[in-house]
């Protein structure tokens, strides 16, 4: 079971629609995705509460880059614009600066603000926010 239920998701939060068994696995995915990054285990005295909320960022930030696409390292640049005249393709994107401060590990976006509230919590591994994992897609 994930860390956050789809009542939470819906009611609280007012996350993206999405079907029940679509947000079972975005659940899941998200929940895989903050154990990846959590140094501390996550027990019974875990604010429950603020880790639902970091769920939910995370699955709203995977939705916007590709849904389940995006754990496979195929996430999609949500900012780029390609256009085609004839034989030319330009595409432009985020500045580079904008491109290198995103996280992910193993090619899977994180939150932002997923980040911020593990690290709120003390749940972190410290090399998450110290800049050695992968920074830009």
């Amino acid at each position: 079971m994930g860390y956050v239920t789809k009542e939470y998701f819906d009611e609280t939060f007012h996350g993206t629609f999405m079907s029940d068994a679509q947000f079972e696995r975005m659940s899941m995915i998200a929940s895989d995705v903050i154990d990846t990054v959590v140094l501390q285990p996550i027990t019974a005295l875990t604010d429950t509460e603020q880790l639902a909320k970091a769920a939910s960022y995370q699955i709203e930030y995977l939705l916007t880059q590709g849904g389940t696409d995006a754990i496979n390292g195929a996430a999609v640049n949500q900012f780029a614009v390609t256009e085609k005249m004839d034989d030319y393709t330009i595409t432009e994107g985020l500045s580079d600066s904008a491109e290198k401060s995103k996280l992910s590990i193993n090619g899977i976006p994180l939150s932002p603000l997923t980040i911020s509230i593990l690290r709120k919590l003390g749940l972190m591994h410290r090399w998450v926010y110290a800049g050695r994992c992968r920074r830009g897609l």
